[in-house]
């Protein structure tokens, strides 16, 4: 007696591929060694300052507040910092050129899926990382030092430099997408960044830009800032990271690989 025929419908996960490429990107965060060494480099310099400062502040009774202490911080090592995330960033898809098309693009992903997820990718290894170390130094800083911060300004300026770093994410993920080599990438990332940066220094005193953000971290840190500048800064963030991802991915639809 013949087996009767299994005709059951076979249900496609439309999104199951973005989640593949997803899961597998997050999972080799760990092995790139650019992440190491942000991660490394961070964790060595802030307490390598904070020990330093506390000896002194104990020996010397030389007061430094908790919000200056962490303003310095965060100024000495951004250079650093947004140094490593644009090499983490624009390797997300150039490293892969040479094998793209064959091994993966072949497999029933489409360029959108995998362009945002490789986006994702970095977003949540990039925002996450940094949401971790700067709260651990924040917290650490605010036992061992003098001074008062307040959750509401450890929380903007969190969210303000959060927003930053997406928007460098956004735009070296997407110049990855263009070019043909990280190298290339980098170059014209790290061009347009100090272009961009240059340009905002002409805009008038009322607009809190990245390098003004920097230097009034100690009063957000204690909750004076002007909230209507620090949501107007962080609506441009999100706008430029948008149009970033939107030309990404028209481009990378276009671009042959």
């Amino acid at each position: 007696m013949d087996a009767t025929p299994n005709n059951a419908p076979v249900k496609y996960i439309r999104w199951l591929p973005y989640w593949a490429v997803l899961q597998t990107d997050l999972r080799q965060t760990t092995q790139n060694w650019v992440w190491r060494v942000w991660v490394i480099a961070s964790v060595a310099a802030a307490t390598l300052y904070l020990t330093h400062r506390f000896a002194v502040y104990r020996e010397a009774r030389f007061v430094l507040t908790v919000d200056k202490v962490v303003a310095n911080l965060l100024s000495w090592t951004a250079l650093g910092t947004v140094t490593l995330v644009v090499a983490f960033c624009s390797g997300a898809i150039a490293t892969e050129r040479g094998t793209l098309a064959d091994s993966i693009l072949c497999r029933g992903i489409s360029r959108y899926q995998y362009f945002l997820a490789k986006l994702h990718s970095r977003l949540i290894t990039v925002i996450g990382t940094f949401l971790v170390l700067t709260g651990g130094v924040i917290t650490v800083a605010a036992f061992a030092f003098p001074g008062m911060v307040t959750p509401t300004g450890c929380a903007a300026a969190l969210a303000g430099l959060g927003c930053l770093l997406a928007a460098v994410v956004c735009f070296g993920v997407t110049t990855s997408a263009l070019c043909g080599s990280t190298v290339l990438s980098v170059s014209l990332l790290w061009i347009g960044l100090y272009t961009l940066g240059f340009a905002l220094t002409f805009l008038p005193d009322s607009y809190l830009t990245p390098d003004r953000m920097i230097d009034a971290i100690p009063k957000m840190l204690q909750g004076l800032f002007n909230r209507e500048e620090l949501y107007r800064t962080i609506g441009y963030a999100v706008l430029a990271g948008a149009a970033s991802t939107v030309i990404g991915l028209i481009g990378f639809a276009r671009t042959d690989v």
